[in-house]
């Protein structure tokens, strides 16, 4: 049996229990353990009537795992990721660098200037 997410919230009246689409289930009774139960009471009913909850598959996400298969049985997939990751290693080491002057540059601007010895 699915997991069913239940929003309990507490009204005037007692509690309201309420699922979201595609169920769209809801009862209020005056405990929060009532209104739970009522809604569970409302699931088990439609499924006495026939209906069914099925995940349905995405056929996008099947595509990618093939993809990313047949990506990394390329003979040349290592080379690939270990260029990509000297790749990042660079622009960071770079962005350091930029960052780092960018900040001396700042606190040379900020600094106040050396006093003359009064004579």
């Amino acid at each position: 049996m699915p997991t069913i997410p239940v929003l309990l919230e507490p009204t005037p009246g007692g509690f309201r229990a309420t699922t979201g689409a595609p169920l769209n289930l809801s009862a209020e009774a005056p405990t929060a353990d009532e209104a739970l139960a009522a809604v569970r009471g409302a699931y088990a009913a439609k499924l006495a009537a026939g209906a069914k909850v099925v995940p349905l598959d995405d056929p996008w996400e099947a595509r990618l795992r093939e993809l990313t298969s047949d990506m990394a049985a390329n003979p040349m997939f290592d080379e690939w990721v270990a260029a990509t990751k000297e790749y990042r290693r660079q622009r960071e080491a770079e962005e350091d660098a930029a960052e780092a002057a960018a900040e001396a540059a700042e606190a040379a601007r900020t600094r106040p200037a050396p006093q003359e010895p009064a004579a």
